[in-house]
């Protein structure tokens, strides 16, 4: 059973090279897919950090994106996933369970 959803908010040919990659590459660890398989929305938000180092050290011109978690009470945080220069976020990824923040 997945212990995370990803809500996407836009369509993906509306995005940035990055933000599709960190958007499917949360879909599939939300799914438990491939090798990483994050245990807390912390280690979701350190886990696509690392990813978009290894994605800019790839692809030196990319559009920046922001990734963040949220301040709100543990039970309703969530990453957002944003374009720097959009004024909406682009996908939101939350815990299905409280135990998983």
């Amino acid at each position: 059973m997945p212990l995370f959803s990803v809500e996407i908010l836009l369509p993906i040919p509306k995005m940035n090279g990055l933000e599709a990659h960190l958007i499917a590459t949360a879909k599939a660890w939300a799914k438990g897919e491939g090798h990483m398989k994050p245990v807390s929305l912390t280690a979701f938000l350190m886990m696509l950090k690392n990813e978009y180092r290894w994605y800019c050290a790839d692809n030196p011109r990319t559009s920046a994106v922001n990734v963040w978690l949220t301040d709100a009470p543990i039970h309703r945080q969530e990453i957002i996933i944003q374009s720097a220069g959009s004024d909406k976020p682009s996908a939101k990824i939350k815990a299905k369970n409280a135990l998983n923040h």
